[in-house]
């Protein structure tokens, strides 16, 4: 029920830009006045009461590790690594991407995926929303910040932290040339994006 992260923005002028002044001020600011309007706690609230005077200092050597337990017990948000174990990320084998288990598990409703542009692919739907057959979310102002970002000399990196379904990875495989680091911690999610990127050209795996 949250707004969108460009719906929220779009409202304040000039914000568009990450390095305009005050935009860490009025990001914190709609933060706290979406939280507040959903009945979720403040970040500030929920961290700062439970951890003692010291650990205020961001680079304490215990902060990440005091943060990482709030975090889970008090949203069950568990961090993740790559290595093996239920917490870690597990790099995809294109040679066998899918496990057989999986496949018993779960299953696709085949949609059509539609870029920005118009350019189309197959999307794994799994029986959700028809919503996630027809494109990526605000699909054109993404590439629009990744070319501007570009042009500034950044690495042609694009790094997509909750993949769902995989529709803006697809946008941004067919409408960049960028390198896509994707993570998705739900398996039926992560079974849909492989099956996706399965139908695709292998040259956009690689």
């Amino acid at each position: 029920g949250l707004p969108e992260m460009t719906d929220s923005f779009d409202k304040f002028d000039k914000m568009g830009n990450q390095n305009a002044p005050g935009f860490d001020q009025r990001f914190d600011q709609r933060f706290d006045q979406t939280h507040a309007k959903n009945g979720l706690p403040l970040m500030p609230d929920w961290f700062s009461e439970t951890l003692p005077d010291k650990m205020d200092n961001e680079e304490s050597p215990e902060f990440d590790k005091r943060f990482d337990q709030m975090a889970e017990q008090r949203f069950g948000i568990v961090k993740m690594k790559e290595g093996a174990g239920p917490n870690a990320w597990k790099v995809v084998d294109w040679d066998e991407p899918i496990p057989a288990e999986d496949e018993l598990a779960f299953g696709c409703d085949w949609g059509t995926f539609t870029s920005s542009s118009g350019e189309r692919a197959n999307i794994c739907d799994g029986g959700g929303p028809a919503s996630t057959s027809t494109g990526c979310p605000n699909g054109r102002h993404l590439t629009d910040v990744w070319y501007r970002d570009l042009a500034g000399g950044n690495e042609p990196i694009f790094v997509e932290v909750g993949a769902g379904r995989g529709a803006c990875v697809l946008e941004m495989l067919l409408e960049t040339s960028a390198t896509i680091l994707a993570f998705e911690p739900h398996p039926k999610n992560v079974y849909h994006v492989r099956k996706a990127m399965m139908r695709l050209d292998g040259s956009l795996r690689d």
